[in-house]
């Protein structure tokens, strides 16, 4: 199953619990945003090398739809006043920052391991 359909799964599964006409309290989205819909979305985000622009744009038009979603909002919202309303960043910029986390974590690894020595060999070679 793709990360997207993974995704798809996570948010309908999600939004059928605890969505009702008015949307959810928007603590308990940011919540469900973060912990459930991000981690599905962005998974192995920290590997990805480039990323083409269609999948960029399907990521966002899923962000969109989820964060419309998940408020009970109308489809034809606007995007950005929905996202803004959360205080949600760009997912690309959440990518660029998952990256170095993980860039950190292999840079703080002790000076014998394994992972570390082949990061700083390839990174040598490249």
């Amino acid at each position: 199953m793709s990360t997207f359909a993974k995704s798809k799964q996570c948010l309908v599964s999600m939004s059928a619990q605890c969505v009702h006409a008015q949307g959810v309290n928007l603590l308990v989205f940011v919540d469900i945003y973060f912990k459930g819909l991000v981690p599905c979305v962005l998974y192995g985000s920290e590997l990805w090398y480039s990323i083409p622009n269609a999948d960029m744009s399907a990521i966002s038009r899923f962000k969109h739809k989820a964060v419309k979603r998940l408020q009970g909002l109308p489809v034809h919202t606007r995007s950005d006043m929905a996202e803004s309303m959360v205080g949600l960043n760009r997912l690309p910029s959440k990518i660029e920052y998952r990256k170095l986390l993980f860039l950190h974590k292999i840079i703080s690894l002790p000076a014998g391991s394994v992972s570390r020595d082949f990061f700083i060999r390839k990174l040598t070679f490249y």
